[in-house]
């Protein structure tokens, strides 16, 4: 592989990851904000997990290589 197509797939990989995690934190926080406002203005512990969870569903569960390697590295 060429110098020129290896820096290509690194930098295709680091905009799509960093990409993913901001999409992740804006869900993540939204669903936060959402889940504070449902229960009265008190944050819980149980809404961090409920957060991430969506986030993480909706941000990592689709399928590329960068997402793979993301949810290879949870587990």
């Amino acid at each position: 592989m060429r110098l020129r197509a290896q820096v290509e797939a690194v930098l295709s990989a680091t905009y799509t990851h960093s990409r993913n995690l901001a999409a992740f934190v804006l869900t993540y926080k939204a669903v936060m904000l959402l889940l504070r406002e449902v229960d009265g203005s008190k944050l819980r512990q149980h809404h961090a997990f409920i957060a991430a969870f969506i986030g993480g569903f909706i941000i990592f569960g689709r399928y590329n290589k960068v997402n793979e390697q993301v949810s290879s590295g949870i587990i």
